[in-house]
């Protein structure tokens, strides 16, 4: 027995070397390397993020404004572009590309309001905390990407989730990492980085092969389906997400609290010089349909809405969020007028993915924000 443990002991003393050596010095090299090279250009490598393609290398940095997007997977660019595996038409790219600008991307898909302000708080703080990660400078300006089609539905699980946040003090206090964030997320987002992206260009795709997957076809529609007609074309698409008509009254204005408070989370975290709401519409307010048509259910069992319900529901979404962009000081950015107008001659979702823009969409969404900006008056 003693000649047992004396081996353990041995063998533990040998991987304990072997791990201080050899291990957290390769680990915090590929740590620097990643931060330095691939994770500042790509505004910071978010490493709750389990998808590493979705970063954006190749965003500019050093130059003048800072900007940080927070949101959803439109923050980050899904979208056609994803299933095909090319992640360059995201906002943020377009604003990179169209200003002196480094780009902080803290975007995730499957956020709703109060995650993705979390998650941007949780990162700035990690980041200060962490020996190895390079610190987020201070920030020119913020933008905060809602989401018509689930956000307010996610806000109503995630109050559940942080305990129910009733003040932004309260969101950011809830945000902050803990010791194991710190250690494991921080200093090891080298070794993760890397694992992501090799999961991603190469495991992936050949499990894909290997189990008959394409992932540049179009939804499954074979459990419901919306037909879509434009300028002659039609499209049968996967039940569309709407403007959140599964809420009743008293969760939505619950559910808007949480984006509010989200927002001035944000805001009062990193005060930035400028703040920006951009408002993407859900696909179904987008398109000129009639009747009841499928929808994405969520909270309840609904399965299909009228399409003048879902409307109305998008007006009184919209009109909310105006009077609380307008009451802050805040820009919003809303091209839903702008998109349903230009849904009547080209389809702005699709075709392998209804759920957010392709490039005409990202590219109209981001049309319309320069413009807005540009007839803004000069702050």
């Amino acid at each position: 027995m003693s000649g047992l443990r004396s081996r353990l002991v041995r063998w533990t003393g040998y991987f304990i070397f072997f791990f201080i050596t050899t291990v957290l010095p390769l680990n915090f090299i590929v740590l620097w390397f990643v931060n330095q090279k691939v994770l500042t250009d790509a505004s910071y490598y978010v490493t709750k993020t389990p998808v590493f393609s979705y970063l954006i290398p190749d965003l500019k940095r050093g130059e003048r404004e800072q900007v940080l997007f927070v949101g959803d997977s439109h923050a980050q660019g899904a979208g056609d572009a994803y299933r095909d595996r090319v992640h360059d038409y995201s906002l943020a790219h377009m604003y990179a590309a169209a200003h002196e600008a480094t780009v902080h991307m803290t975007g995730k898909g499957g956020y709703g309001s109060l995650r993705a302000a979390r998650n941007a708080i949780w990162l700035d703080t990690l980041f200060r905390r962490s020996l190895f990660l390079r610190d987020m400078p201070a920030i020119d300006r913020a933008v905060v990407l809602f989401y018509e089609g689930n956000d307010l539905n996610n806000n109503i699980h995630e109050l559940k989730e942080f305990r129910d946040p009733d003040s932004p003090q309260a969101l950011i206090d809830r945000s902050q990492p803990t010791l194991r964030d710190i250690v494991v997320d921080g200093h090891l987002a080298g070794a993760q980085a890397l694992l992501y992206t090799f999961n991603d260009h190469t495991v992936r795709p050949l499990f894909d092969r290997a189990a008959g997957n394409d992932p540049h076809t179009s939804e499954d529609t074979a459990h419901g389906h919306v037909d879509i007609t434009v300028a002659g074309e039609t499209r049968r698409v996967a039940p569309m997400q709407s403007a959140a008509v599964e809420l009743d009254d008293a969760q939505l204005d619950r559910a808007l609290k949480a984006f509010e408070d989200s927002v001035a989370a944000v805001r009062q975290h990193f005060r930035p010089k400028r703040l920006d709401i951009v408002y993407i519409p859900s696909p179904l307010t987008v398109y000129p349909l009639q009747g009841e048509v499928r929808i994405q259910p969520y909270h309840a069992k609904m399965d299909s809405v009228d399409a003048a319900r879902n409307a109305e529901r998008s007006r009184v979404i919209r009109s909310r969020i105006a009077a609380y962009a307008q009451r802050e000081g805040i820009a919003l950015i809303d091209p839903t007028d702008a998109m349903q107008a230009a849904a009547h001659q080209r389809f702005l979702h699709g075709p392998k993915d209804s759920k957010h823009p392709n490039l005409d969409g990202y590219r109209l969404i981001f049309d319309y924000w320069q413009k807005q900006d540009a007839a803004a008056p000069a702050r």
